[in-house]
């Protein structure tokens, strides 16, 4: 099972710096928005906007954007696109177009990712954690999950990290 916890993962993923739009279409982009892409920003998909403009959903450095290329397609403009009654439309075509391709990116690099199995391979919820051996919070965790683990209901799977030293071990 996936977990959909959207902002939090959404955040991760789009830190996680992978791909955007393909080269096939890096090369049908107008000058505008292949501009802009020069620059960094990934470009993820395309969408129909009001007003005769074009829509892109688009990432840089962990942050999502929409771009809005106008119908003489010489300008683009980066922002949130807002209708009469101030309703955003602009959230839900970042959340179809580079929101949920991403996150579908993550879960499969998670699954083909280096982790220890911790659980049931059937159980009906799995739950990938960074695990840092030094870390109490993650020993806390470990414990607190037990019983779900114990039942058969999660399966955790760790993906180990280190970024705790170990204790110091006193002089003898």
């Amino acid at each position: 099972m996936r977990l959909n916890q959207h902002a939090s993962i959404s955040s991760f993923l789009l830190l996680a710096g992978l791909s955007g739009i393909s080269a096939s279409h890096a090369d049908d982009l107008p000058a505008p928005v292949q501009a802009l892409a020069d620059q960094g920003i990934e470009i993820h998909g395309q969408f129909d906007a009001p007003g005769g403009l074009r829509g892109y959903g688009a990432s840089v450095q962990g942050r999502d954007m929409a771009i809005y290329l106008t119908p003489d397609k010489e300008h683009a403009i980066i922002g949130t696109l807002m209708d009469s009654q101030g309703t955003d439309l602009t959230e839900a075509q970042l959340d179809e177009h580079v929101r949920a391709p991403l996150e579908a990116e993550t879960w499969q690099a998670f699954e083909t990712s280096h982790w220890i199995q911790d659980g049931d391979v059937d159980a009906p919820r799995t739950i990938y954690t960074f695990t840092d051996p030094n870390c109490p919070y993650c020993r806390q965790l470990w414990h607190a999950v037990r019983p779900w683990v114990e039942a058969g209901e999660v399966q955790l799977r760790h993906i180990m990290v280190g970024m705790t030293a170990p204790a110091k071990q006193p002089l003898s």
